[in-house]
């Protein structure tokens, strides 16, 4: 008897208590969505919430909630042996990694990332378009965390540009190094991150070892429906980059974090039965020899959010760290190159 009741508590009660402390706190956003208008563009807003439905939530935190959470823990720790396993005894962390551990790594990510995946609901990525061996920088729209998981599972297993801050955090930190991250200390000014971001680019391009970059020029997350201004960064070296668009087919719940909290996202993505990610890869842009970097971020831009069909917005992060004070009232710091 009690043993059946501790099973209801851990098994039924306790996911559903995860899901409404979940909606509790996005109560304020719900609240702030309902007075808006039902149309125009607005790319920090959350057009899902009138499909989220509680007893789906229920349904799936009752049947997937702990089940994945262990399988996600597992991925995310067995990744971090990986790691652990390609830095062993590496002399320079600022350096290449030799090519036998850059191999371990990309083997051990692409399984672990992907499994990661299906954890979260991702059972298909479906994949149009290809990856070009010759291309340095891949550039990508930014909806969702999910974006970069994308990319540890990718063929290329492309690195990231990251705030130096991120090399201290649990698991993470030591994923990121042996992924051979980018790390940018913000305190440094953006034209240091600049002069390291093509510095790497063209080290890159001499063949030095490292891995390809990914960025994403944008900035920040946004749900997908405009284009942000991109940044310097991507374009910098003016070498040719592979536009690459990533979309999530909504269901009850979108993957876009972006002015979702990410743990509320993971935990609700989680609670969904199936989950879609679809990517596209353009054709590689070449900027011309009398392009300047301005004009060939906003051509590269204006390709994307043409095969997006969607229009290149003004707003900034600054707009939307404002929004998500107003909503949630708190303040956040959000530079970028």
């Amino acid at each position: 008897m009690w043993i059946c009741l501790i099973s209801i508590c851990v098994f039924v009660i306790s996911p559903i208590m995860i899901i409404e402390l979940c909606l509790y706190k996005l109560r304020p956003l719900i609240k702030y969505t309902r007075n808006l208008p039902n149309s125009g563009v607005d790319i920090f807003r959350r057009w899902d919430i009138p499909k989220w439905n509680r007893l789906k939530f229920y349904l799936g935190a009752i049947i997937f909630l702990y089940l994945r959470l262990l399988l996600l823990f597992t991925c995310v720790f067995m990744h971090w042996v990986s790691a652990k396993i390609v830095m062993y005894k590496f002399p320079i962390e600022s350096q290449p990694l030799t090519s036998k551990r850059r191999a371990f790594f990309k083997l051990s990510s692409r399984f672990w990332s992907r499994t990661l995946l299906l954890a979260l609901g991702y059972w298909k990525i479906t994949n149009h378009g290809q990856a070009i061996d010759k291309v340095c920088v891949l550039v990508s729209n930014h909806t969702s965390f999910i974006d970069i998981l994308y990319f540890l599972c990718d063929e290329d297993v492309p690195s990231l540009v990251s705030k130096n801050g991120v090399k201290g955090f649990p698991f993470i930190g030591t994923i990121a190094t042996a992924m051979q991250c980018l790390f940018i200390d913000r305190f440094e000014g953006r034209e240091e991150a600049l002069k390291l971001i093509e510095k790497r680019e063209i080290e890159i391009a001499k063949k030095v070892g490292y891995p390809k970059l990914v960025l994403f020029p944008e900035g920040t997350t946004t749900n997908g429906t405009g284009l942000l201004y991109f940044k310097r960064g991507p374009f910098i070296a003016k070498l040719p980059v592979q536009p690459i668009v990533l979309r999530y087919p909504e269901g009850n719940f979108s993957a876009a974090i972006d002015v979702i909290p990410i743990w509320i996202s993971a935990i609700l993505l989680i609670c969904q039965i199936r989950n879609q990610l679809i990517v596209n890869r353009l054709p590689v842009a070449l900027p011309r020899e009398d392009i300047t970097i301005k004009e060939f971020a906003e051509s590269v831009r204006a390709t994307m959010a043409d095969f997006m069909k969607v229009p290149m917005v003004s707003t900034t992060i600054e707009e939307k760290n404002e929004l998500i004070s107003k909503i949630f009232g708190y303040k956040i710091k959000d530079k970028s190159v």
